[in-house]
């Protein structure tokens, strides 16, 4: 049943892969097992395929679907444990809730106003606000924002408004287009 969960996911059969992954959840299979042995793996297959030429951007994209309509019918399955929950949020606030903190800044200059100071700190160099000034007055009016020991505001995330398991894209064997500018794409992934 995994391997023709790989099948339907490398046809891009969305409707197939549904019914797929509900029969496989029936049939009482981990939901970890039918995660990696079959959808993952078969979009690792498709990785394969795009390396080598004999799939296009189309066909990922509609397998992408497929792999989405499939998680779907997974994520009420996904769930993490405590233990889990402590290693992706380290931190804990002095209400009991765990967090983590995120980088309040970006990749790339920019000269809008997320380019500018604010509240007298520039973004670290090459880097701009992840959000407009009067957003981030609000995290931290909200005390979502972490600020260091050294003033470096860094954004609280909890865990408790995480929804589970971080989606991703998969790129096997596409190395990151790390060039001449930082917005620089691999000329692999150009249509």
């Amino acid at each position: 049943m995994l391997n023709d969960i790989q099948e339907a996911l490398l046809k891009g059969k969305k409707d197939e892969v549904e019914k797929l992954v509900t029969q496989a959840l029936e049939a009482g299979i981990p939901t970890a097992r039918i995660l990696n042995e079959g959808l993952i793996t078969g979009m690792e297959r498709l990785g394969v395929l795009f390396k080598n030429n004999e799939v296009f951007i189309p066909e990922v994209l509609v397998a992408a679907r497929a792999m989405h309509a499939g998680l779907a019918k997974l994520e009420p399955y996904l769930v993490r444990d405590e233990a889990k929950i402590a290693q992706d949020f380290p931190k804990v606030g002095p209400d009991g809730r765990r967090y983590k903190t995120a980088p309040l800044h970006a990749p790339q200059e920019r000269h809008g106003e997320t380019g500018r100071p604010w509240r007298g700190l520039m973004p670290p160099p090459g880097n701009h606000w992840r959000y407009v000034h009067a957003a981030l007055d609000k995290l931290d009016e909200q005390g979502r924002v972490e600020w260091s020991s050294t003033g470096n505001p860094r954004e609280k995330v909890y865990a408790d408004e995480s929804m589970g398991m971080f989606l991703q894209d998969i790129w096997l064997g596409v190395k990151d287009g790390k060039g001449e500018y930082p917005s620089m794409k691999n000329p692999e992934l150009r249509i």
